[in-house]
């Protein structure tokens, strides 16, 4: 004879509303138990930033009635951040404060503040499940100021780089693994040229850019990951796709064109506190001979130890894999050590699909690293990387961020 559930309690938490986590899982009083069902229901649990660890439990009520039990425990959820580091004989320095549980109904709201010889911050607003747990809705501000190389050819051009942007999407989800994200993007990018250059060779390279653009998003992200903590088990793959209109500004650079990637992530963990993670990009984009593309070769992104901003492309292959081992364990703290292989190809603007195999194109970078994670703060991860060039001109170096690199 089939059950059905007859009562729903979470236990475990404080300052996460009841009524925020009923509207986003499957199980309700009154449907038929599905052990299916609840295991979906607790990895949508696991995944969500105010919960580090989710279990079910169930219990007979009657013989036709049960009662389910969803075991959760709370992240801190009020995240501050501080990052220091030298650009260009400046103290550079970020701060920023994130509540990723605000009144905590799982909603994300924060901003930063950058000071790195010019001045940079954002504001970010998520509320992922306003409608019935599936419909929601994301809001970003971005006033972004850089230091970034461009490329003329055999030529670097140093800039300034001033990035506006007004963002806002639409958030869907589909079922427990499957998700849509699309919206659009206003924006304006300022380049403003660094040296002054007399020889009639350089000409070509322009003082100032100023380019207005629309972007319009699309994203779909498959999640089958299981969370234990910082632990991760299973498949994600995101398919992002964007398609951007530039007015104003030089006009041999305003050609509008389309972007898109494919992020295939596969974690594995096993019993000795281990965990492997490989990460699978493959990315293209219209082909214009431009100094703009869209594809950055960068420690931040892609392949750790290789400089900031060192090429740019239309098209990129990376490899990244990842071992991860934790080495001291106490109540609160972990430490886990790495190793890793980073490796990838880039497509030269306005080049055809040989140049990916060009050995000029070619990086590949192998190295070591450390991670401070508190285990019940969410994202609570500082890294520390040390990545080793293993061609090209064997650039070596050190990568320092906050969460996993992937």
């Amino acid at each position: 004879m089939a059950q059905e559930v007859g009562e729903l309690i979470f236990e475990g938490i404080s300052k996460t509303k009841e009524s925020s986590l009923f509207r986003i899982i499957d199980c309700k009083v009154g449907v038929e138990i599905d052990s299916v069902m609840l295991q979906n229901d607790v990895d949508i649990l696991s995944r969500l930033p105010g919960i580090a660890a989710a279990h079910y439990s169930i219990e007979s009520i009657s013989s036709s009635k049960i009662k389910v039990i969803f075991l959760l425990e709370e992240n801190f959820t009020l995240i501050p951040s501080v990052n220091l580091w030298n650009a260009d004989s400046i103290l550079a320095f970020q701060v920023g404060l994130y509540d990723v549980n605000f009144l905590g109904r799982n909603v994300t709201l924060g901003g930063y503040y950058q000071f790195n010889g010019l001045h940079t911050y954002g504001i970010n607003f998520m509320a992922p499940y306003l409608i019935k747990g599936k419909v929601g809705v994301e809001l970003n501000v971005q006033r972004w100021s850089s230091y970034e190389p461009l490329y003329f050819g055999q030529y670097r051009v140093d800039y300034q780089f001033h990035f506006n942007a007004n963002e806002a999407l639409l958030l869907y989800k589909i079922n427990a693994r499957n998700s849509l994200k699309a919206g659009v993007s206003l924006f304006r990018e300022m380049y403003v040229r660094q040296e002054q250059m007399s020889s009639d060779n350089f000409n070509i390279f322009p003082d100032n850019v100023n380019l207005k653009k629309r972007l319009f998003k699309f994203e779909y992200e498959y999640n089958n990951v299981n969370y234990l903590y910082y632990r991760l088990k299973g498949v994600k793959n995101l398919f992002n796709f964007q398609a951007v209109k530039t007015g104003g500004g030089l006009e041999k650079y305003l050609k509008p064109f389309l972007i898109a990637w494919n992020d295939l992530i596969w974690y594995k963990r096993n019993a000795f506190e281990g965990n492997l993670a490989v990460r699978l990009r493959v990315g293209l984009a219209s082909n214009s001979n431009s100094p703009f593309a869209p594809f950055a070769l960068d420690n931040q992104k892609n392949i750790r130890g290789v400089g900031n901003i060192v090429s740019r492309g239309t098209g990129t292959f990376i490899l990244n894999v990842e071992y991860r081992n934790t080495l001291l364990m106490k109540k609160w703290f972990r430490l886990q050590g790495n190793i890793f292989v980073d490796s990838g190809a880039f497509r030269a603007p306005g080049k055809s699909f040989k140049n990916f195999f060009k050995n000029e194109n070619i990086d590949l970078h192998t190295g070591f690293g450390l991670r401070f994670i508190h285990s019940s703060v969410y994202n609570a991860v500082f890294r520390i990387d040390y990545g080793i060039g293993l061609t090209k001109e064997n650039t070596n170096g050190f990568v320092i961020g906050i969460g996993q690199y992937f």
